[in-house]
């Protein structure tokens, strides 16, 4: 039985805001880049700050959108089986706006 700490959902969608002009350029291309940085990490086999982040659906990241609009990054899925918003926060990525129903 896998256990998960945080944000977690399988059947039903999620959406969350990062504003562009409060980031760095590294997080720039972070959030950009998200798909290819979750798989990177994923291969590098580096975890979160205290080694409890895990990729067990890293596949599942491909189920997020993204769109980039007024100095905004939007978000959004609707079957939500990996924790995008957990990955940001680890990076100091802050999330502006974030719902969930």
């Amino acid at each position: 039985m896998k256990i998960r700490n945080g944000f977690v959902s399988n059947s039903s969608s999620s959406s969350f805001i990062i504003k562009a002009g409060s980031l760095s350029d590294l997080q720039l291309v972070i959030c950009r880049n998200y798909k290819e940085f979750v798989q990177l990490f994923h291969l590098l086999g580096i975890t979160n700050k205290d080694g409890s982040f895990t990729f067990d659906c890293v596949d599942c990241v491909g189920e997020w959108d993204m769109y980039e609009e007024d100095g905004k990054f939007h978000y959004s899925t609707i079957i939500d089986n990996f924790d995008l918003h957990g990955f940001f926060s680890e990076l100091d990525i802050p999330i502006k706006e974030f719902w969930h129903s």
